[in-house]
């Protein structure tokens, strides 16, 4: 009868494989060196863990910044000769390899190189020769500039240049070109458009900044004038509350500011808007003239807060009917007026869906147009809002209303609010 003993003997196994499932004896390559598995690793584990590996053979490691080891030439920059010497080679202007200093590029402690920039300035101007050192080029430029800038030593440039508005052929350009740019801001050459130059134009500007939007000022509007005879575009203001009745067509009550704008860009008093702005925010009301039909067309005047009337409020909870209207809250409107109703619905548990709607009157008392029936996924913070413009000839009582969708136990919570408009 045959017994196994297991693997009893050392079987080669090539290079370290990370997915492969090594046995006890196996024999890897990992590293330059070899690895006997004295306990079956789990796959992955790196030959180094000493817990399941040891050494067979030990190799050279490959060098790195931090630890010796075998080094490879690159073959660019260093090279083994037969021998088995290993050389470094010289830099060429084309080709990588080792440089040496010199005078004028110097190698730091550090290997670092640096330009060498110290010099001694020329003791005379002279030409630079093709070729000759840095530090000889330094110095022969630095006499240059020494040389241009130090005016006693130059008294030809000193000469050449003007500190005066000069037209002379006999100085550098720059005084002939300041000499062309005082011409263009106050005389002299035309610039491009209408205007002769700079000052012309800004002068035109100045003057007419009446015809564009103003923040302030503009033309005074005299007591007794008539409105409709200002069509042409531009900033007009009545400064006296007092006599603003004194003007005829006029729609402010008060102190204003008034701006003529021609929307088609249309100057000839054409297709005008005329907007008052009263002296203190009050009121904003825009007048327009049809040039087709000859005639001012009726003011429009710009709500403000205070065009607002009564805000009318009213709140309320109801429990919630599986399958039935709720009245959650109602409101009494009174005859001869025209609001805007809000209505907001919410629920106090998390439901299918919850709805708000506003019952409002018929047409024996008024006009309604209604948003309708708000519906929505209801949860607790959640809600619905919908809205009603309603304008009545009879007081009535409006109501807000929910429906129960889900069978279960909930209360319904309303909020309504009636804004006179009129």
């Amino acid at each position: 009868m045959a017994v196994n003993y297991g693997q009893v003997a050392i079987v080669p196994k090539g290079v370290w494989n990370a997915e492969t499932q090594y046995k006890v004896n196996n024999l890897v390559e990992y590293d330059g060196s070899s690895y006997v598995a004295k306990v079956q690793p789990p796959a992955g584990t790196l030959p180094t863990d000493t817990s399941y590996w040891q050494v067979s053979a030990a190799g050279t490691k490959k060098a790195t910044a931090d630890s010796l080891g075998t080094v490879m030439p690159d073959g660019t920059t260093t090279e083994i000769s037969e021998d088995g010497k290993l050389s470094a080679k010289t830099a060429q202007q084309n080709a990588l390899g080792v440089v040496k200093g010199s005078d004028d590029v110097t190698v730091g402690e550090d290997g670092k190189l640096s330009v060498n920039t110290a010099f001694e300035q020329a003791t005379e101007i002279a030409n630079i020769i093709a070729g000759e050192a840095i530090k000889s080029v330094l110095g022969k430029v630095s006499k240059a500039i020494a040389t241009t800038m130090s005016l006693d030593e130059n008294a030809l440039l000193k000469n050449m240049i003007s500190g005066i508005d000069v037209n002379s052929s006999d100085k550098v350009p720059s005084s002939a070109y300041i000499h062309t740019l005082v011409e263009r801001i106050g005389m002299g050459t035309d610039l491009d458009g209408e205007f002769a130059n700079l000052t012309a134009g800004l002068n035109s500007v100045n003057n007419n900044l009446s015809n564009y939007w103003s923040l302030y000022a503009g033309t005074e509007i005299p007591a007794n004038a008539d409105m409709h005879d200002y069509k042409t575009p531009g900033n007009y203001y009545h400064p006296q509350s007092a006599t603003v009745k004194s003007l005829l067509n006029c729609p402010m009550d008060r102190a204003f500011q008034l701006k003529v704008v021609a929307p088609i860009g249309n100057s000839s008093g054409g297709y005008i808007i005329q907007e008052y702005i009263a002296y203190d925010g009050s009121s904003v009301v825009k007048v327009h003239y049809d040039s087709d039909q000859k005639k001012w067309i009726n003011p429009v005047v710009y709500a403000t807060k205070d065009d607002l009337g009564n805000f009318l409020v009213a709140s309320g909870t109801k429990a919630s009917v599986y399958k039935n209207d709720v009245d959650i809250t109602s409101l009494k409107l009174y005859a001869g007026h025209t609001y805007l109703v809000l209505g907001n619905t919410s629920v106090d548990d998390s439901v299918s869906l919850i709805s708000s709607r506003i019952v409002g009157p018929t047409s024996d008392y008024g006009i309604v147009s209604a948003l309708g029936q708000v519906r929505t996924t209801g949860s607790n913070g959640g809600g619905c809002m919908t809205a009603s413009i309603i304008s009545l000839t009879k007081d009535f009582t409006i109501t807000l209303c929910g429906y129960g969708y889900d069978n279960s136990t909930y209360n319904y919570i309303g909020n309504l609010i009636a804004i006179q408009l009129k």
